[in-house]
């Protein structure tokens, strides 16, 4: 039977060692420091801005179906109508600028930007990504280019939701992590340490004996 004790000690340990093992992955490492309340502070500003960065999407299929030719199309298919040419890869790349403002701007009174290195790559990669699929949309939508009969529009579509996906994550984990060290306080991180190195001290000793 294992004391109440015991069992603390067994989750905080499998905890430190989470937090070790996933601390250094790039991008999403820095996760395990985010309190719950900088998560919930994280959706609630995420939720607002994706709902008006979305409006062109789903706005728009509403303002569709008030016309006669759509009467017979769902409003889902409508939205799909409304991002199937290219749309998403413009919607991704206006995401992508207060990315980067976040990644690399540096408040007073707060912590290092987590893995700033790999979200700047990752946002030139996601932005080259998304211009370079839009141009051959556009050309796709050029009939004298006849485009349209060499290229797959459905990968496209695909990889315009794929390259918008990402940009999401990529967006939320930068708005939680700057909610994370902003609010760092240099007493309680001392803390933090100092049980951190006491636990470990603690069993440690307990191996040993």
């Amino acid at each position: 039977m294992f004391s109440k004790q015991r069992i603390q000690e067994f989750i905080k340990g499998r905890w430190e060692w989470f937090k070790r093992w996933w601390g250094p992955l790039p991008l999403v490492g820095h996760l395990v420091h985010c309190t719950g309340k900088n998560h919930i502070d994280t959706l609630k500003e995420f939720s607002a801005t994706f709902v008006f960065s979305s409006a062109t999407f789903w706005l728009t299929a509403i303002f569709l179906l008030a016309f006669k030719p759509n009467v017979p199309a769902d409003y889902f298919r409508l939205v799909y109508t409304t991002m199937s040419t290219g749309q998403l890869f413009i919607f991704a790349v206006g995401m992508l600028g207060p990315i980067l403002f976040i990644a690399l701007d540096e408040p007073a009174n707060a912590k290092k930007f987590p893995g700033r290195i790999s979200h700047v790559i990752f946002l030139v990669l996601l932005s080259a990504m998304a211009a370079g699929f839009y141009s051959l949309e556009l050309a796709a939508r050029n009939p004298a280019h006849k485009f349209l009969q060499i290229l797959n529009t459905d990968f496209l579509f695909f990889a315009s939701v794929f390259v918008a996906v990402v940009v999401l994550i990529l967006r939320y984990l930068t708005t939680v992590y700057r909610k994370n060290i902003s609010g760092f306080n240099v007493e309680e991180a001392m803390k933090e340490q100092a049980n951190d190195f006491a636990g470990s001290f603690s069993a440690r000793h307990k191996e040993q004996g």
